[in-house]
């Protein structure tokens, strides 16, 4: 298996992180890109030689043989994702997620990145410490 960046995922990526870095930051861009037809011209198609689309074409590819009436059934994680309900949709979503989990080809290439990102899936997992809280909102909180 050779260690290269065979479908130019991880050059778009680090490209278009900055890109995403803003519009998460500000929303009102993100919602005005969403509703334009600007969001088409810009975003991954599963139709694209690189990239994100191409690993998103790859995903759809694979995820569909396992629907429809001559669908495979593996003991895999995605056969995994499929027994527990996910949609195709879903699971094509998640297959992307983990190929480049797999591939270490997560978005988070900086150590900032990363951080940012674990920072935040740890914000939104972790309860709030009610003793950070003023008296009256831990109080309130119970």
């Amino acid at each position: 298996m050779e260690d290269k960046d065979k479908y130019a995922y991880i050059k778009t990526t680090e490209e278009t992180f900055p890109v995403l870095n803003i519009l998460s930051i500000l929303r009102q861009i993100h919602k005005f890109m969403e509703t334009s037809y600007l969001m088409q011209l810009v975003t991954p198609s599963a139709k694209d030689k690189t990239g994100v689309g191409k690993i998103t074409g790859i995903a759809q590819k694979k995820v569909a043989e396992r629907f429809g009436p001559n669908k495979k059934e593996n003991h895999d994680m995605l056969g995994s994702f499929i027994r527990h309900g996910l949609t195709q949709e879903e699971a094509e979503s998640e297959s992307v997620l983990q190929m480049s989990v797999k591939n270490g080809l997560l978005a988070a290439q900086s150590s900032r990145s990363n951080t940012s990102l674990m920072l935040t899936s740890l914000h939104a997992v972790l309860p709030v410490p009610t003793q950070l809280l003023p008296q009256s909102a831990a109080l309130s909180s119970t």
